[in-house]
């Protein structure tokens, strides 16, 4: 990994989780903690720091989840990464919530399926192959994910979207796909880090102007929008 001092934060799902690495150690913090993503990913960030002896001041760069996910928590999450950003003067990297959940998975297959509840009865839904994306990041009806994804299998599948949808998925494809292990249902900010470490070592940061977060649906996107103007 990358011999930089990196925290990381992702606020688009339930979990409020943050990590920090001083190059060779990552410390982190995860909590499922719904929809008090600005009341504790402040005070999350001042404990990992705390565990690690470092100071805001260390940090050399920043990486942050861009969703898809909690409208909301996305937003936080990537305005405060961009704060951050600035105030210290560091690089700022955006990686996919559903790519850093696609690294959570212990039981290996040929396919791996992220699939983060959406709510609207939807899921946020992302397929990859050898760390390849194979299905881009949408929100889809679970009956309407059933039917297209006949042809990415065996796969594992995970996220929290399975806590309403795992026996959807089940009844659809049997034994020909693996339900990874609950405990890897929400992202996590370490993955987020090992991701952005990856592209950090290329000096493949984001430009903070443009770097917007990925909502995953039409309909939020345009809210965004006409929220701004």
């Amino acid at each position: 990994m990358v011999k930089i001092k990196i925290l990381a934060f992702d606020t688009a799902s339930n979990q409020v989780t943050v990590a920090f690495s001083d190059g060779n150690n990552i410390w982190q913090k995860n909590e499922l903690l719904p929809r008090m993503q600005i009341e504790k990913m402040f005070p999350f960030i001042e404990d990992v720091l705390s565990k690690a002896k470092a100071k805001m001041s260390d940090i050399e760069a920043i990486a942050v989840g861009l969703g898809p996910g909690s409208f909301i928590g996305v937003r936080i999450g990537v305005v405060a990464a961009k704060t951050l950003a600035q105030f210290l003067k560091v690089p700022l990297v955006g990686v996919s919530t559903l790519d850093a959940l696609s690294m959570q998975v212990s039981q290996p297959n040929e396919y791996i399926w992220s699939a983060l509840d959406a709510y609207r009865q939807e899921i946020f839904f992302s397929c990859y192959k050898k760390g390849q994306t194979i299905v881009e990041a949408q929100a889809y009806k679970p009956s309407e994910l059933c039917s297209k994804l006949k042809n990415y299998l065996p796969a594992t599948v995970l996220g929290d979207g399975l806590v309403k949808y795992k026996d959807v998925f089940l009844e659809a494809f049997g034994d020909r796909l693996t339900i990874e292990n609950s405990s890897n249902w929400y992202p996590r900010a370490e993955s987020v880090l090992k991701l952005a470490a990856k592209r950090l070592e290329n000096n493949d940061a984001d430009d903070i102007n443009k770097l917007e977060p990925i909502y995953g649906r039409a309909p939020d996107a345009k809210v965004q929008e006409v929220g701004s103007s």
